[in-house]
């Protein structure tokens, strides 16, 4: 992480968010992040996603919205007992302009006004709130589980930069692309967000055998990120994907180029060892036990050095106290 920490350090120009964040990257044993946000939504509540940006629209309306509401506070207030920073994602995860163009929110700043919602919960934590940070979160064109639908790497660069700049803009304290199945992708993704000025986060889908669903090494993904893009993100995650799924990665990663586990920051992991094709066929809620998930994720963490933590799917909020309470116990 040391490159791109002295990179953003040379553009924090008082911004005192961003300097925030970059202190806590370095000194911070342990960082957690947030569990599952829209499978949550999708399965345990009455309010139907929207087709084209998921849970987007929420922050427009007044049920829906105090439902998204509800779910961010519980996993700040985890982070908050604990007494541990949270980073935490606006709910954009499909809101790139050709999207919010064909949904029901048209001419509306659905990623600015996301962040704002994020901030308001934020700002009402009073001292606790400079240990809040907010990533504005991006995803892939296609299907996740759809490697074979990924963009060329100057597709991605051009589709994914309008949605990169609008954040940006916003005031989010970091980028971070999540659910990334295919190099050219994220490849092209990361040229966009480097182009923000932003500090950034990039995130792989993993598949059991602890490599992206388009079969890259990971060690071979960061080596491409790192030789390509002239402003490497801060670091990487793991996301959508069985913890057993990312300690293969990293084992993999300590036998081909141990240089890159430092790269690594963390990973918000699902709580069935279902590959990806599996879940997105599932019926019902894949769910392992909280204390299996926290035992697993905390190996990660003291083994590997991973320290942001957090869930995706099937990760309810037991499962993100049994984490930390597995990391950090209350005294």
């Amino acid at each position: 992480m040391d490159e791109s920490v002295k990179y953003f350090a040379t553009i924090l120009q008082g911004d005192k968010l961003m300097a925030e964040l970059i202190n806590t990257l370095r000194q911070e044993p342990f960082i957690l992040t947030e569990g599952s946000v829209v499978e949550r939504l999708k399965r345990l509540t009455p309010y139907p996603l929207d087709e084209q940006i998921i849970h987007g629209g929420f922050v427009y309306e007044e049920e829906a919205g105090k439902a998204l509401e509800s779910i961010y506070r519980e996993y700040i207030e985890i982070a908050r007992v604990h007494q541990v920073p949270i980073l935490m994602f606006t709910p954009s995860w499909r809101a790139t302009k050709e999207r919010i163009d064909k949904s029901p929110y048209k001419g509306k700043h659905v990623n600015g006004d996301g962040y704002r919602f994020l901030d308001r919960i934020r700002q009402s934590y009073g001292e606790y709130s400079e240990r809040i940070f907010i990533g504005g979160l991006m995803g892939c064109k296609g299907d996740a589980y759809k490697p074979e639908e990924a963009l060329t790497i100057g597709e991605s660069r051009e589709y994914h930069q309008e949605q990169a700049n609008s954040l940006a803009r916003a005031g989010v304290d970091f980028l971070y692309a999540s659910t990334m199945p295919a190099l050219p992708e994220i490849i092209g993704i990361a040229h966009a967000l480097s182009l923000t000025g932003k500090p950034y986060i990039l995130s792989f889908m993993l598949g059991k055998e602890g490599r992206l669903l388009d079969g890259t090494l990971i060690h071979k993904a960061i080596e491409e990120v790192e030789e390509n893009i002239a402003f490497p993100p801060l670091g990487y995650f793991f996301n959508c994907a069985h913890w057993t799924f990312v300690r293969k990665a990293l084992e993999e990663i300590r036998q081909e180029n141990p240089q890159y586990l430092s790269r690594v920051l963390g990973c918000q992991a699902n709580t069935s060892c279902m590959s990806p094709e599996e879940l997105d066929r599932a019926t019902r809620l894949e769910c392992e036990s909280p204390q299996s998930f926290g035992e697993g994720l905390a190996g990660l963490h003291w083994e590997f050095g991973l320290k942001i933590l957090g869930g995706c799917c099937g990760s309810l909020p037991e499962h993100i106290k049994m984490l930390a309470d597995k990391i950090k116990p209350l005294t």
